[in-house]
């Protein structure tokens, strides 16, 4: 099968099934609930980072780690835009926080809103007009410019780690092969969770050796804690009895 083939089969398998921009309900509704989510998740960070929970303390560290590396990312491309209601959803999402994030059954449900976010949002770089260089060289900037921050405002040494490496390459690249291929949407979902789910399969496959030795050593002290259990005696038969006797 040559090339053009396959992309026209790839074609028509996105045509047949349902594609996220033709849902009638767009990702600017949820846009705001995904904004007050990582608000709050950020203030959570802070916190256990070591800021006092406090408004005054939090406000200029949360505004330097939230606003500084697209700001910064704007440099090479301008692409983020600041809206009067992304203000005001910003707000909202940091005066909830600071009631919000002592409570371990909402903070359990909003952790998960990220994930939902990051699909929504690498979808929107998948079927985005713009320039596929500037978009992708804006969102690298944009993530490393945030780890960069976040050092800087706890005082930590700079250092992008390999992990985080591999998974900018593997997640862009892959959304980028989408773009350039046209493939659908839903292949979204294997670039965003083939590193994560890549690292715990290796770790598992790490850990059965240690399990089967761990296992083994159990089964030997049970063993040994095992009381010895010795053979019954057995009785003298009637006629050994009466020779002795004699």
């Amino acid at each position: 099968m040559s090339t053009n083939e396959l992309i026209n089969k790839l074609k028509a398998q996105q045509d047949a099934l349902p594609s996220i921009k033709e849902l009638k309900v767009g990702t600017e509704s949820f846009e705001p609930i995904f904004s007050i989510a990582s608000t709050i998740l950020k203030t959570k960070s802070l916190i256990d980072e070591g800021t006092d929970p406090i408004f005054t303390e939090l406000l200029l560290p949360h505004l330097a780690t939230t606003f500084g590396p697209p700001l910064i990312a704007n440099a090479i491309y301008p692409r983020f835009k600041f809206s009067q209601r992304d203000l005001v959803v910003y707000l909202i999402g940091f005066i909830l926080s600071l009631f919000v994030h002592s409570n371990s059954f909402l903070m359990f449900f909003i952790k998960e809103v990220p994930y939902v976010s990051r699909f929504f949002s690498l979808v929107k770089m998948k079927n985005s007009t713009e320039d596929t260089f500037l978009m992708f060289c804006w969102v690298i900037t944009c993530d490393i410019a945030g780890q960069f921050i976040s050092k800087l405002t706890f005082k930590k040494k700079f250092k992008v780690k390999t992990l985080d490496l591999l998974k900018m390459v593997v997640v862009y690249g892959g959304v980028l092969a989408l773009r350039q291929y046209r493939m659908p949407d839903y292949y979204v979902i294997v670039v965003a969770n083939i590193v994560p789910l890549s690292i715990k399969a290796v770790e598992y496959l790490k850990k059965v050796p240690a399990m089967k030795i761990k296992h083994t050593e159990c089964i030997k002290e049970e063993d040994k804690k095992a009381p010895i259990r010795k053979a019954p005696k057995r009785k003298a038969s009637l006629s050994a009895k009466l020779e002795k006797s004699k």
